[in-house]
């Protein structure tokens, strides 16, 4: 418009940029991601390793994860910069930009994640898992079985918070000092090759 101020603007690339800059992406940058969503977003990045390019062949297709129901009154304007809208094609856009994020999420939280790779619930009965002595007081032996060797442990308190994380174990037998913990209920969850298990312990 005429006499109207000029906003320059930036996007994701230069974000992404002053984020890495500024380290707030250490957290993932040296994790091997080999999943096709971040093979594809490696091609493109410039090595900004939270960034995930759309290039998009129309320029009006800005939001291609938009999309309205056909009676709705933004539907005609919708189609006319972005004539191949619908719901399976910003569904894929989404699924695309969740499946970008949420692992380097998962490792930014320090939640011990294996990037996209889906961890599997493993039972008691299978894995052998005991906890000794519960209730506890200065440390507490986990067993397993020999088959499933420990290859790491994380205990959270009662609200879901990460205490502790002993990572590089891979024993059958390990014993958690119990440190700095404040008596109270913890859960105790072991990471094996082929999945994760949870259990209660109790420090007096």
């Amino acid at each position: 418009g005429v006499n109207l101020p000029v906003v320059e603007v930036q996007g994701s690339y230069i974000v992404q940029q002053t984020a890495t800059n500024l380290g707030n992406n250490d957290a993932f940058q040296n994790v091997n991601f080999t999943d096709p969503i971040s093979v594809e977003a490696e091609t493109k990045n410039d090595g900004y390793a939270g960034l995930f390019p759309l290039n998009r062949p129309n320029a009006l297709d800005s939001s291609p994860w938009d999309w309205w129901d056909v009676s709705n009154v933004n539907n005609a304007n919708g189609l006319a910069t972005n004539p191949d809208m619908s719901a399976a094609k910003a569904r894929t856009f989404i699924d695309t930009i969740v499946g970008f994020f949420a692992p380097r999420a998962c490792y930014a939280l320090n939640l011990a994640c294996d990037g996209l790779n889906k961890t599997k619930d493993l039972d008691q009965a299978s894995v052998g898992m005991e906890i000794n002595p519960n209730p506890a007081g200065d440390f507490a032996i986990i067993q397993t079985r020999a088959e499933f060797p420990i290859e790491q442990i994380t205990v959270y308190n009662g609200n879901g918070s990460q205490m502790m994380d002993i990572q590089n174990i891979h024993a059958n037998q390990y014993k958690l000092n119990r440190g700095a913990l404040t008596p109270g209920i913890y859960f105790v969850k072991a990471r094996f090759k082929g999945g994760i298990l949870t259990q209660r312990v109790i420090f007096n």
